[in-house]
Parts: C-alpha cells; sequence; structure tokens
C-alpha cells in the first residue's frame, strides 16, 4: 500500500494525488484472458515454417518454439538447417584464393569450427527426433 498523500498547494500535483487514490487494482474479474484463435495459431505455424528470411537469429527463435509444430514439420525444419550448415561449411572450407595473414586464418577456421559444431548438434537434434518419430527416446532425452 503507498502512502497517503498529502496536499501539496499545487493543483497538478493535487490531481495527480487525487488520481491516484482513485486508481482501481487489478483483480481477478478485471483482468482480460486472451487466447489465441485458430487464425493466429495458422499464422504462427506458417511463420515457423517459413524458410524465407532464415538466418541464425531466426533460427535460434523459431526452435524456441519448435514444440509447437508437428513432428514431420520439425524435421523439414531441421533438416533445412542441416543443409543450410553444409553449405556455409563447404563455403568456409574453400581455400583462400590470396594470401592472408594468420590472424584472418585464424578467424576462418575458427568459424569452420564453429559451423562444424552447429552441425553435429543439429544432427543430434535430427537423430533424436527420428527416435521419436518411432517412439523410441534416446537415453537422458524426455518430452
Amino acid at each position: 500500500m503507498s502512502a497517503p498523500t498529502v496536499p501539496t498547494g499545487s493543483l497538478t500535483g493535487d490531481l495527480a494525488a487525487a488520481r491516484l487514490r482513485r486508481r482501481v487494482r487489478p483483480t481477478r474479474r478485471t483482468r482480460k484472458a486472451y487466447r489465441i484463435t485458430d487464425a493466429g495459431r495458422s499464422l504462427f505455424t506458417e511463420q515457423l515454417t517459413d524458410a524465407a528470411g532464415d538466418d541464425d537469429r531466426t533460427f535460434a527463435l523459431k526452435l524456441t518454439f519448435c514444440r509447437y509444430l508437428d513432428p514431420a514439420a520439425r524435421l523439414a525444419f531441421l533438416e533445412r538447417r542441416r543443409a543450410q550448415l553444409i553449405q556455409r561449411l563447404g563455403s568456409e572450407r574453400k581455400p583462400a584464393t590470396r594470401a592472408i595473414d594468420r590472424y584472418t586464418r585464424s578467424l576462418l577456421e575458427h568459424r569452420a569450427k564453429s559451423t562444424q559444431h552447429d552441425l553435429d548438434w543439429i544432427d543430434e537434434l535430427i537423430a533424436q527426433e527420428r527416435a521419436e518419430q518411432l517412439g523410441d527416446r534416446p537415453e537422458g532425452v524426455s518430452a
């Protein structure tokens, strides 16, 4: 509970204090509950499965909500990411056409290793998804 307000002599301050006293605190009866509509659910699924604009940031966001997709759509989503990583890895491993310094070479090697790490992780997710679809859950994996 807030402290009682004392008149300040300022019309603006007194009006603000009066408004604070009159403010209705939300209760269970005054709260609004919202539900997703069928159209909203459809749009949500469409945005999760849309391949346009897939990049690292949108992938992470979509993966967060991946559990709301049906199993076939989840697998397609992960396979699409796998294809992107394989393409990226191929371009990162191409030999440089010009001489580069050791710092640039180190950065390129780091990117290739990071991409390979991401690819290994996606392969694990795909294997888990396929196992779940077959009804077998790998050890240590819960729904």
